[in-house]
């Protein structure tokens, strides 16, 4: 039995729950249930929300693959490299194809198979590791001497690999969530770990490792470039996350209080994240066309 069921995705629509403790003579309920009202005030405005930002999605990143084709020389020059940002596109449109899926099960519940949820949560998920994995592969040399084009895909495959837990975590009980059965605990530890390191800490632990081992760019500093705005948008998502399992784990708090706070940063976390999928492909657009116009 656990201790609390939360929102922990942005498009569940669970308006309360009841908490439970553990007191010495066993489990005592709380005389009030906790009341989490963040998705149930925005049921109306999250599936209209999914549906521009999967086409605004498709549609930034489809424009960014056409100039990636249409100028291959231009793109040789940049940071990141042309595989990366090729790579990049390919995740921002994976990611933005998974989003009218939720958005129809917010309006009609999940009227998908079981497979198919974690199929999709699983695509969405991987395309985030990678983008996570790339974005910080994209400020470091390759190791090893490997060829420019592997170490990309390598860690694009990588970031796929590391969605197997939330694949695993993933069921349809009226909508597309994790599931919290007792079985599954330890892969939900792992996924919230994952999101925590490849979403928030990996440009703490690209910083960290350049100051170590001066491997990354010249004189040892990291090549900075664009595509780690990934961060600044998916950051506090993965701190979101964590909180959530930690919460779940220690119950550090048990005030209804925080957890509705709790339960709101989650919803507002991913949904700031999920502007990444169309703003990120213009930003690089954008940079691309200033540095051809003062070429």
């Amino acid at each position: 039995m656990y201790d609390y069921t939360t929102s922990s995705e942005f498009w569940e629509l669970d308006n309360f729950t009841q908490n439970e403790t553990v007191a010495d003579d066993g489990y005592q309920d709380f005389a009030e249930p906790c009341h989490y009202t963040f998705c149930s005030s925005f049921t109306a405005g999250i599936p209209v929300f999914l549906g521009i930002a999967c086409l605004l999605g498709i549609v930034g990143n489809v424009a960014l693959g056409i100039a990636l084709t249409k100028c291959p020389r231009f793109w040789d020059r940049c940071q990141p490299g042309k595989v990366e940002l090729i790579l990049l596109v390919v995740g921002g449109v994976t990611f933005a194809s998974t989003l009218p899926f939720f958005a129809l099960g917010i309006g009609w519940r999940w009227a998908f198979e079981d497979r198919l949820c974690q199929v999709i949560r699983g695509l969405k998920f991987g395309s985030l590791f990678a983008q996570g994995l790339l974005a910080a592969g994209t400020a470091c040399r390759s190791p090893w001497g490997l060829p420019q084009p592997l170490l990309p895909t390598l860690l694009w495959m990588m970031g796929f690999l590391c969605a197997t837990p939330a694949v695993l975590v993933s069921s349809t009980d009226g909508l597309c969530v994790p599931d919290r059965l007792t079985e599954l605990h330890a892969w939900s530890l792992v996924h919230a770990a994952f999101c925590l390191v490849f979403l928030s800490l990996l440009p703490l632990i690209v910083v960290s490792a350049t100051a170590c081992l001066k491997g990354c760019g010249k004189r040892g500093h990291p090549r900075w470039n664009i595509s780690w705005v990934f961060y600044l948008f998916w950051g506090p998502y993965g701190v979101a996350v964590f909180l959530d399992m930690l919460q779940e784990e220690t119950t550090f708090s048990q005030s209804c209080r925080f957890l509705e706070h709790l339960n709101s940063f989650l919803g507002l976390s991913e949904g700031w994240g999920m502007l990444h999928c169309y703003l990120s492909p213009f930003f690089i657009l954008g940079l691309g066309f200033y540095r051809r116009k003062t070429a």
